[in-house]
């Protein structure tokens, strides 16, 4: 049973990832200058918010489902997100593809704000 649970909590966290808009959100907030906490949205990088299908899908889908989650807390008065309660299962995972970007195919490099 155990395996089980670690198999259904790597499958959701890899859900998680398989879309391109949260992962930009989350390998932005990873990013981010730890000592300021929070991640403004609008620093997003390569993220068209003047795009309406993308406002709508970012505010009314994925940033619920990365809440919903835990592994971000969104202040939507404040336009801004930060590390969740459960940013810790997330992060090591985010910290691997990182850290190994430039070896991955071409169509996954472009997902951190890296060039």
């Amino acid at each position: 049973m155990l395996a089980h649970s670690r198999n259904e909590a790597t499958d959701e966290i890899l859900n998680t990832l398989s879309h391109p808009l949260r992962r930009r959100l989350l390998f932005s907030l990873y990013e981010r200058d730890s000592d300021s906490g929070e991640l403004p949205l609008h620093r997003v990088s390569n993220l068209a918010f003047e795009e309406e299908n993308v406002r709508v899908e970012l505010y009314h889908m994925q940033l619920p489902k990365l809440e919903e989650k835990g592994y971000v807390c969104w202040d939507g008065d404040e336009d801004t997100i930060t590390e969740g309660p459960e940013w810790n299962q997330i992060e090591p995972l985010l910290r691997l593809l990182y850290n190994h970007l430039n070896e991955l195919p071409s169509q996954l490099r472009g997902t951190a704000s890296l060039p």
